[in-house]
């Protein structure tokens, strides 16, 4: 049985009231006369359940499908989203209702433009974007519309794509595939998308897009400092203007790219840009780590907008609890359900998906410890999605990096004891970093088995310094250069009453708070910055980097700046104006890279490392001088590291070189550039057997052949 049915009204088809019901598997033909667009006939099937989202099975016909617990659900199709749609279909949950899956086939419409798509049903007047989007077409103009979410103006709906024989659907990967870089091997670079190319001094074409950021004098600025891993922040869809979200952490749909980091709003071209990024940091040797948000949603509490998964089934998506409310463990509103089967499922699908299709090689799961929640918010033991995780084939290869924390628990080695497969975030490498550099001598134990490999959280769980992923920053939380030049936050334009952010820091100002002219003290926070990098960088486990530190970028004392898009911004300027600092990042990176001795996948035994007080192999654990040697696989290759985090200075004895060898100095942080690190014909060759150790400042020694 079929009806055709024409309307000229605004390109709007549909089947109301009065059109015949369709039988399992009969059809209804639908078709437009309208001036305003080609004529076409669309025909309705019965569609398949199986695979969620809109899915192309032919030429131009879409299995549309989606899970809802409502009782009602209609499907709109647009060519544009600014005019009413050009196609509606009122499900018949008789037909086109299979559990709580609604679907339908639709065969016929225009394959040579491109094409929207939302839902609606009885719970809410408006468009309901499929969670399974793979493209979303929202507002077009960054930051263009009102700081709250219930802004009208942001309105995301799906995007038909990929469908085969549409202008500008497929894409030429030219033989792409993972690189597989080992873990140990890794530098990882945290970067924001929009801001390592947006501010003006980056002299970009595409500034803040993702194109951007493989323009050539990009891409050769991260290899000259060593990086191959890059980990961007969220690159999900997300509502900028949602209480000013400069950094993405807010999450209206887990598949599909942030269309406004791309030159284009058009979906297929977002994802073409996606997928060309991915690729020549391939071609380049640097592997792309995902941001995920699997903690929660832009759609806040009960109280914040709807865009999607409240209006579809709220108590699968979210942790509601007794009460109708909102659990918020993730401290932004909601907390997403997701050991509940739906959006356990709806996880691995978009971690499949950014595999398979966009050739991404990890993912940091932001806030992990949600994945050990069951329905009421308790923590579980067994989660069937870590479970789950770990068995997907399609991850078998790929990075997993989690946030072992919430604002509720802290889990450092939980995920590592459910496999070893996992890295963590060390948040204590962190702190006793800062800590021991700054000068808190009781912190120099926890530093020493930190940077050993922090055994102390990963032996136990059968786990290897590569689990650990060692920071001294990150986004959330002061930069490198404000840590050496803060003793307190200052947020206060965060407009928060300066109460959000972390309270301690463990910085410290050198003296003064804030900006200054006083020379000697820019030259002990210069010297901070390299001591605080170089215990990064000969510590066992990877190593992350934060985007501008290279160069010292600061954000004056604000360590919550996800509203802050300015103080967000990478300044190309300041690489040459700062290249003293700049120079000294870059090599102490390089120089862990091609040193094996920095990078073993075993925890640090008596075999590998020799500890010193002032005098060789006698430590003293209570004096503020930290000093070891470490000793390659034939204890041939030798490094000697002494750091002196105290306002005196050291004199520092030196251990006995291997045989036909002597002690050259590689760094010693106490010398401006280019002294401060000696590149490898020109270390200096140590004559006496002393070394004083000037206050707040450190020193690498490499053992050479003598010459």
């Amino acid at each position: 049985m079929s009806v055709l049915v024409r309307s000229s009204i605004n390109n709007n088809l549909q089947c109301d009231q009065f059109s015949p019901r369709c039988e399992a598997n009969s059809m209804l033909r639908l078709s437009t006369s309208s001036s305003k667009i080609p004529k076409f006939v669309a025909t309705i099937f019965q569609g398949n359940p199986k695979q969620l989202g809109a899915n192309p099975t032919q030429l131009d016909e879409i299995n549309f499908a989606i899970h809802s617990t409502s009782k009602e659900m209609e499907l709109y199709i647009y060519d544009d989203i600014n005019v009413k749609p050009i196609f509606t279909y009122g499900l018949d949950e008789t037909i086109h209702k299979t559990a709580d899956v609604w679907h339908v086939l639709v065969k016929g419409l225009p394959n040579n433009k491109p094409l929207f798509y939302s839902y609606r049903n009885e719970r809410t007047g408006g468009d309901i974007l499929d969670p399974y989007a793979k493209g979303v077409i929202s507002r077009q103009k960054y930051g263009i519309g009102d700081r709250d979410p219930s802004d009208y103006s942001y309105r995301p709906i799906g995007a038909i794509v990929t469908i085969v024989g549409r202008a500008n659907s497929e894409f030429d990967w030219e033989n792409d595939a993972p690189l597989n870089l080992a873990k140990k091997n890794l530098i990882i670079y945290e970067m924001h998308v929009r801001g390592f190319t947006k501010h003006p001094s980056s002299q970009s074409k595409a500034g803040g897009t993702f194109s951007g950021i493989v323009e050539k004098s990009k891409i050769e600025h991260l290899k000259s400092i060593g990086i191959n891993a890059v980990e961007l922040q969220p690159i999900h869809e997300f509502n900028e203007m949602n209480y000013g979200d400069s950094w993405g952490y807010n999450s209206i749909n887990f598949f599909s790219p942030m269309n406004r980091y791309s030159h284009s709003c058009n979906p297929q071209d977002v994802i073409n840009e996606f997928k060309y990024m991915v690729r020549e940091l391939h071609k380049n040797g640097i592997e792309v780590i995902l941001d995920v948000v699997f903690n929660h949603t832009g759609e806040g509490n009960k109280d914040g907008p709807i865009h999607s998964f409240k209006a579809l089934d709220e108590n699968a998506y979210y942790i509601i609890n007794s009460d109708g409310y909102h659990v918020n463990t993730s401290g932004v509103g909601n907390t997403l359900n997701c050991n509940h089967p739906v959006t356990h499922q709806m996880i691995i699908d978009s971690l499949k998906y950014w595999v398979e299709e966009m050739h991404v090689d990890g993912f940091r799961f932001d806030l992990a410890s949600v994945f050990n929640r069951d329905g009421n918010s308790s923590i579980i033991n067994n989660s069937p999605l870590l479970d789950a995780i770990i068995s997907e084939p399609t991850l078998t290869n790929v990075k997993l990096i989690a946030e072992p924390w919430d604002p509720e628990v802290q889990q450092n080695g939980v995920f590592v004891a459910h496999d070893p497969r996992w890295q963590e975030w060390n948040n204590q490498y962190r702190n006793a970093a800062r800590r021991f550099i700054k000068g808190d001598v009781s912190a120099k134990g926890i530093f020493a088995n930190a940077l050993c490999g922090s055994s102390s959280m990963f032996k136990n769980q059968s786990g290897s310094p590569i689990n650990s992923i060692n920071f001294i920053t990150a986004h959330d939380g002061f930069t490198l250069k404000d840590l050496v030049t803060f003793n307190y936050k200052h947020n206060e334009n965060n407009e928060n009453e300066n109460t959000d952010g972390e309270n301690e820091n463990y910085s410290w100002n050198c003296g003064i708070e804030g900006n200054t002219n006083d020379t000697a003290t820019l030259k002990l926070r210069a010297q901070q910055m390299k001591n605080l990098h170089l215990a990064l960088m000969t510590s066992t486990g990877t190593p992350m980097v934060l985007m501008g530190d290279e160069y010292g970028h600061t954000k004056h004392g604000n360590n919550n700046t996800y509203k802050q898009e300015a103080l967000n911004q990478f300044k190309w300027n300041q690489l040459s104006e700062n290249k003293g600092f700049s120079r000294f990042f870059g090599l102490m990176n390089l120089y862990r890279s091609s040193h094996e001795i920095l990078r073993k996948e075993h925890f640090l035994e008596e075999r590998d490392i020799d500890w010193h007080g002032q005098i060789p192999y006698s430590p003293n654990w209570e004096e503020p001088l930290l000093a070891f040697t470490l000793k390659g696989e034939d204890q041939s290759e030798q490094l000697t590291l002494a750091f002196n985090p105290s306002d005196k200075t050291v004199t520092f004895t030196l251990p006995p070189a291997p045989e036909g060898k002597n002690w050259h100095v590689v760094v010693n942080t106490s010398q401006l550039t280019p002294l401060d690190f000696l590149e490898s014909e020109q270390t200096l060759l140590l004559e006496f057997p002393t070394f004083d150790i000037l206050p707040y400042s450190s020193i690498l020694l490499e053992a050479k052949k003598n010459r």
